[in-house]
C-alpha cells in the first residue's frame, strides 16, 4: 500500500506541476509612468462595442490639469504583461512574454524600446544571456532574467536596467534602445 500511495502522490505532484507551468492568462493593464503624469493601456485580444475582434494593443496618454486626459500614441499587433513608461510619456519598455522552449533563441524578446509607438530597437533573450547553461528550465519555458528585488527598473534619467540569470547587468538608454553599460 505504502509504494501505491508514493506512485498517486508523485503523479499528482507532475500533473500539478505541468498544469502550473503555464502563462497567465492576458488581461487589461495600467502603468503609470513615476510621475503619474502618462500612462499606458494595454488591452488583450478583445471585443469592440460592436462585437468586433481585435488584436492586442495599447496607448499611451497623458493626465491633463482639468482631471481628464488625452491619448499620446498607440501600439498593436503585441501584448506584454510588463512595460515601462518614461516620465515624458514618449518612451516605452518592453519587456518580453513567456520564453518558450528549453533554449535561448532569437525568436525570444527578452527586452525592446519604443518612442511614440514606433519601435527603436529590441534584444532577444540569446542577444542578453551570456552563459546559457544558467538558464532555468521548466516543464514548457525557461527563465532568463535574475530574481533581484529592484529588476528590471526604469529611472528618471531615461536609464533601463536589467540583471540576466548568469549576472550580467545591463544599463541601456531608453531614448535609443542602445546598451550603455555591461557589468558583472
Amino acid at each position: 500500500m505504502p509504494r501505491r500511495l508514493i506512485c498517486v502522490t508523485g503523479l499528482m505532484l507532475c500533473c500539478a506541476t505541468a498544469i502550473a507551468d503555464r502563462p497567465a492568462l492576458p488581461r487589461p493593464k495600467i502603468t503609470l509612468s513615476a510621475s503619474q503624469r502618462h500612462f499606458f493601456v494595454m488591452l488583450p485580444d478583445h471585443r469592440t462595442e460592436q462585437g468586433d475582434a481585435t488584436g492586442p494593443a495599447g496607448a499611451a496618454y497623458e493626465l491633463l490639469e482639468s482631471g481628464s486626459f488625452r491619448q499620446l500614441w498607440t501600439v498593436s499587433g503585441w501584448y506584454a504583461i510588463t512595460v515601462f513608461l518614461s516620465d515624458d510619456g514618449e518612451h516605452l519598455v518592453r519587456m518580453g512574454n513567456w520564453a518558450e522552449g528549453h533554449e535561448l533563441s532569437k525568436d525570444d524578446l527578452a527586452v525592446a524600446f519604443y518612442k511614440k509607438g514606433m519601435l527603436l530597437k529590441q534584444y532577444s533573450t540569446a542577444d542578453l544571456v551570456k552563459d546559457a547553461t544558467a538558464i532555468r528550465r521548466t516543464v514548457s519555458h525557461y527563465n532568463w532574467q535574475a530574481c533581484e528585488e529592484g529588476m528590471p527598473r526604469l529611472t528618471r534619467d531615461n536609464r533601463f536596467s536589467l540583471k540576466t540569470i548568469d549576472g550580467v547587468l545591463y544599463t541601456f538608454d531608453v531614448t535609443d534602445g542602445s546598451i550603455l553599460r555591461i557589468s558583472k
